[in-house]
């Protein structure tokens, strides 16, 4: 079972925790009491954010552009210090910019716009920094798929719905389960 981002009152998870000593349990937090007396330092790990350089030499990666441009280097350092660093983030922004959704000169105001809208909702209310950063890159790639969905070119438009459907449900598979022949 996995709790990704449960950084609110450790309360919360605790009714959801299944009984037995069988499985696992992940939790990506940022608050030190979440797993309760479970946690220890066998079985808990620190993830630390990227430095700015890392950072941004993941972008460019991701992105398909050259890293050693000066000029691209410093036009992602913005990017990434908006991302908080964190590469989840980082990656999908760069997967962005590879796709042609927007340029790497773009990205930082299509990206804000985006977070703002997404982040007014109720439901992201006290969300940390972390999953801001993240719900609002991968929300804002999904964006970019739907719009493709009423395009002109009814091939992409068709891929587009399809690629809809697939995301939506291989958000309730196990990454181990999604098999090619599921695909097929």
């Amino acid at each position: 079972m996995i709790f990704d981002n449960a950084d609110g009152d450790p309360g919360i998870v605790a009714k959801y925790m299944p009984t037995g000593n069988r499985g696992n349990i992940l939790f990506t937090s940022r608050n030190p009491a979440m797993g309760g007396s479970s946690i220890t330092r066998e079985t808990s790990l620190n993830v630390e954010n990227l430095d700015q350089k890392n950072a941004i030499s993941l972008l460019l990666k991701s992105a398909w552009l050259d890293e050693s441009s000066p000029e691209l280097r410093q036009a992602a350092a913005p990017i990434v210090d908006a991302l908080c660093l964190l590469p989840l983030a980082i990656d999908q922004a760069g997967a962005a910019i590879r796709s042609g959704s927007c340029t790497i000169n773009d990205y930082l105001r299509m990206y804000s716009e985006h977070r703002q809208r997404l982040m007014s909702h109720s439901s992201y209310k006290g969300a940390s920094n972390y999953g801001r950063a993240v719900y609002a890159t991968w929300d804002l790639s999904f964006a970019a798929i739907e719009a493709n969905t009423s395009g002109p070119d009814l091939v992409a438009a068709e891929a587009a719905e399809s690629a809809i459907v697939i995301l939506q449900t291989f958000a309730c598979f196990h990454h181990d389960n999604i098999l090619e022949d599921i695909i097929r």
